[in-house]
């Protein structure tokens, strides 16, 4: 993934790499993106069928209420009834 397409490095933004997979990609139910030094423990495919089946759209870290200060509030708001602040690492 952080060099796909082919020669384009996405690999600092963790948003930018689903972005460009969905144009790819546009028939696919979903990604998994996974960090390179992460150790997988879990059966991957029985956690993406089960996004698929309860119709589930992000799996991430960290999904909480944003707080006042979050930066992310302003932009957000504006198309969210209830705006997640979630870790996503880049």
């Amino acid at each position: 993934m952080p060099n796909f397409p082919a020669g384009q490095v996405l690999w600092y933004n963790a948003d930018y790499p689903l972005y460009v997979l969905r144009r790819q990609f546009p028939d696919a139910a979903c990604f998994a993106m996974i960090e390179y030094d992460v150790a997988v423990n879990v059966d991957i495919a029985e956690v993406m069928r089960r996004a698929i089946t309860e119709n589930i759209d992000l799996i991430a870290h960290e999904l909480t209420d944003p707080p006042q200060w979050w930066t992310w509030e302003e932009c957000t708001g504006k198309h969210f009834a209830e705006p997640i602040r979630r870790l996503l690492p880049a």
